[in-house]
């Protein structure tokens, strides 16, 4: 019989969630997921992982709660580690209570995982502390949804303490009646409330009011759910303490491909502020090639064909010392970093950091020589030259996107290709890492505007996206 932990994936943004959330989820044999959970925590799991989505939205379940129960106690039966993720917090109106105790009566092993609730850390991501010393000295956490049939009632007459700030879960649907409740009971019209949607994600949105302007408010301005209803003085800190939405590219949805597992341009752009979509077009697989005995040049054209490389030749000559008088070409900085980290360094490195760029470069030193070039499926060399293949760049199977991007960023020309074969995306802005790849969006997406990069640097790809925005932001406070 298996364990099952009850985990709380916090109140939505996924760096949000604890180190000990992440090692239930890598290590879950059988995973059980809510509607509140972002869907990208998905590709963390193990590929055995068996995953099922038990969501709820109001008035539509996928199983019963007394069907999910069940589930966790039949899945710890045919799984070691199954892994019950919850949106929020798994005791903050997560009937994580009653699937422990099911699975106590059951004699099933579990263990709890906190979570960061969206009543404290949805509303830290929107500027308004639950306490704050001189304007809040406690919070009440509510919720507007009980047992299936029954009405939530709340008694606002004991809500009136303006040193307490009032906080409502799942009560969008009841906000006319908690704005209502309050002004008869005779709170002042001019206490602070607000209705934080999406807390904590890319798509947040607040508005911000008092308890007599809100409903006004958000009749001009509406927010889709789930959301928070916030009552008390706390909320007027919004406007100092709103860090997350002045974050540079707050508001940006982004497209990034990437192959393999470099996830800096999603995590970078993440953490200023974008609503980022990452596809996976390609996975990496190094082969078991036959190395030919290496003479004059051995040209690197990425990272990949270091680790390839290495890989194989250690396996079949043992030593990398062995090479010892052979002329080592990077195609970049970067490249040539993976280099050092086996004790090589590259004899010429690539100003261009680009295949056309390094063309031009090999024909002035290389005359007769022979030239030997470690590549994936296809390589940027031109010249005459023996190919070692030591990897290829498998194609990944793309989810249909149907979306409009603010900026698609696009590191390698296959990538463009593998997009505009399996999905329906446009973007306002291309961010292209080279020639190449620029060469591809063109004929994928003719009269586009293309940012092109003068190396192929993904650092220098996420300050082009930056540099724009400021100028774009020059433009319209002229």
């Amino acid at each position: 019989m298996g364990k099952v932990y009850l985990v709380g994936a916090g109140c939505g943004a996924l760096e949000l969630y604890t180190v000990k959330a992440m090692k239930c989820i890598k290590e879950a044999d059988c995973l059980i997921y809510d509607q509140l959970v972002d869907k990208q925590i998905l590709h963390y799991c193990q590929e055995s992982c068996e995953q099922i989505y038990v969501g709820k939205i109001a008035h539509r379940h996928t199983l019963p709660q007394d069907q999910i129960n069940e589930l966790l106690a039949e899945k710890a039966m045919q799984y070691d580690c199954v892994v019950r993720l919850k949106g929020g917090d798994v005791y903050v109106f997560g009937r994580g209570g009653e699937e422990g105790a099911y699975l106590y009566d059951h004699g099933i092993d579990f263990e709890v995982v906190p979570g960061v609730s969206s009543a404290i850390g949805g509303l830290a991501y929107a500027g308004i502390p639950v306490t704050h010393r001189g304007l809040s000295g406690g919070f009440q956490v509510c919720t507007g949804v009980l047992r299936q049939g029954e009405e939530r009632e709340f008694d606002f007459s004991t809500m009136l303490d303006d040193y307490t700030t009032y906080i409502f879960l799942m009560s969008m649907a009841k906000k006319e009646k908690i704005v209502a409740g309050f002004l008869k009971a005779g709170k002042d019209p001019q206490t602070g409330c607000a209705i934080v949607s999406h807390a904590s994600m890319p798509n947040q949105k607040c508005v911000i009011a008092t308890l007599g302007t809100i409903l006004e408010k958000f009749e001009l301005n509406p927010v889709p759910m789930p959301g928070i209803i916030v009552v008390g003085n706390s909320v007027k800190m919004h406007e100092k303490l709103n860090f997350f939405e002045r974050k540079p590219l707050f508001g940006r949805h982004i497209l990034v491909t990437a192959v393999g597992h470099d996830h800096y341009l999603r995590d970078t752009l993440s953490d200023l502020g974008a609503d980022v979509k990452e596809i996976m077009t390609g996975q990496i697989v190094y082969l078991d090639p036959v190395i030919p005995q290496i003479k004059d040049n051995l040209v690197f054209t990425s990272r990949h064909g270091v680790i390839g490389f290495i890989k194989a030749y250690t396996k079949q000559y043992h030593d990398v010392r062995k090479l010892h008088g052979v002329r080592i070409v990077a195609i970049g900085k970067k490249t040539n970093q993976a280099l050092n980290e086996f004790g090589l360094n590259a004899d010429y490195v690539s100003v261009y950091g680009h295949g056309e760029g390094l063309n031009k470069e090999l024909k002035q030193f290389v005359k007769d020589e022979e030239l030997f070039v470690v590549q994936g499926d296809v390589t940027a060399v031109t010249m005459k030259h023996q190919k070692i293949q030591v990897y290829k760049n498998k194609e990944t199977a793309i989810e249909d996107i149907n979306d409009f991007f603010d900026y698609a960023c696009f590191t390698c020309a296959s990538s463009v290709h593998r997009i505009l074969q399996q999905t329906h995306m446009c973007a306002n802005t291309f961010v292209s890492m080279g020639p190449a790849t620029t060469r591809a969006i063109n004929d994928c997406y003719p009269d586009s505007y293309i940012l092109e990069m003068d190396k192929p640097d993904k650092a220098k790809m996420i300050d082009c996206i930056l540099k724009g925005e400021m100028e774009c932001f020059i433009e319209e406070d002229d």
